[in-house]
Order: structure tokens, then sequence, then C-alpha cells
């Protein structure tokens, strides 16, 4: 007989650094994707920000993809634009 054992043990965040995206610099007007992949539990909510506090237009997402407990988000910037 087989028992499975389920844990509701919290599990902080862990970012994949090899999975994710550092600093990216681009030129007014191209496009950007943004990749962050992380374990945790609950599912880490990964979220993205520009450091001057302007809006990111985005694609259509972000996508996620799952591969056992590691969640990769994509998110697609288009057309950045610096903001006064």
């Amino acid at each position: 007989m087989i028992k499975g054992v389920v844990s509701n043990q919290k599990v902080p965040p862990d970012i994949d650094d090899a999975g994710t995206s550092g600093d990216i610099t681009v030129r007014e007007g191209e496009n950007v994707t943004f990749t962050c992949s992380a374990v945790g539990r609950p599912e880490p909510r990964i979220l993205w920000r520009r450091e001057d506090g302007g809006h990111l237009v985005v694609q259509d997402g972000p996508h996620e993809a799952q591969k056992g407990n590691l969640m990769t988000k994509t998110l697609v910037a288009v057309k950045v634009a610096y903001e006064l």
C-alpha cells in the first residue's frame, strides 16, 4: 500500500539565478523580455517594476510555465519609453 504525504510546511521563495534575467538596459521604443524562475511554498508571486516608477506596457502576459516545483514567468514589455 502506498500512502501520500502532503506537507503544509512553508518554504521561502528561492530565485533560480540561472533561469532569471539580470539588469536589462534597452533603447527607448524597443521591446524587452524579462524572465524569472523561482520555487517556494506557497508558490512565489513574481512581479516586475521599473526603478523609476514608470509604467511597463505589457504585450499579453506574464506567461507561466511550471517544471516540477520550479515556476517560470516571462514578461514582454513593448515599446519601452522613458517617462518624466
